[in-house]
């Protein structure tokens, strides 16, 4: 038993290891999957448009997104939101070590409150995953292609991304999944509109998703 602890534990370290030096090897546009919860310090945008700035005492989530949250502000006065209905967007200033977040960014994340693709009238809240030219292409976590993982012999939990929300120059947000990245013409959709990608990824190889931060990349450098 001590032994298979003992291998159990190397295991979680060596992972742990791993996962927190991703961030430093990984030039990728889109960053990783973030966990709300272990925030440190937000500010909150309400549905309402009021801003409230403060620690984040608790959040809870529900599936892949989030249920609930409490906020201490700079006053002391502690602010109680039921997610997605009462808030606009969280942006995330800090991370705190003991709730889980031994993975820091490098930058603010932000969260915001979408309409869930297909499904009139229900919301949900997504992470966004670009913060370079955003003013031609947002990347949002696509609730129903990504799921929680923790980082064993932790509590360091992270949301594993396999699908995307996109919006190109501000318009509406359609989603995106490997099947429909090659397959339903989803990599013409994203990119069509720049000849240099189309030129570059001419073959359905070169389209695979698991690319899609080096297409991404192309079309912010190289496209109007």
């Amino acid at each position: 038993m001590v032994r298979y602890l003992n291998a159990s534990l190397l295991c979680g370290i060596l992972a742990l290891s791993a996962f927190a030096g991703d961030d430093e090897e990984d030039n990728s546009l889109i960053y990783p999957g973030y966990d709300l919860t272990a925030a440190k310090t937000v500010e909150v945008i309400t549905a309402s448009g009021e801003v409230v700035k403060g620690e984040n005492m608790a959040a809870n989530k529900f599936g892949t997104s989030y249920k609930n949250m409490k906020v201490k502000d700079e006053a002391g006065t502690l602010h109680k939101f039921k997610l997605p209905d009462d808030v606009k967007e969280i942006t995330a200033k800090s991370f705190s070590l003991f709730k889980g977040g031994f993975r820091k960014p490098d930058r603010d994340i932000r969260y915001v409150t979408v309409d869930v693709i297909g499904k009139s009238g229900k919301k949900t809240m997504v992470q966004q995953l670009n913060y370079e030219g955003t003013d031609k292409v947002l990347v949002y976590n696509h609730p129903g292609e990504s799921d929680w993982n923790t980082i064993p012999m932790t509590n360091i939990s992270y949301l594993d991304v396999e699908g995307f929300y996109i919006s190109l120059n501000g318009g509406e947000l359609f989603e995106m999944t490997d099947k429909e990245y090659q397959k339903k013409g989803g990599f013409e959709k994203a990119f069509g509109s720049c000849e240099a990608v189309m030129q570059k990824y001419p073959s359905k190889k070169e389209r695979d998703f698991d690319d899609f931060d080096k297409h991404l990349k192309t079309y912010l450098d190289e496209c109007k």
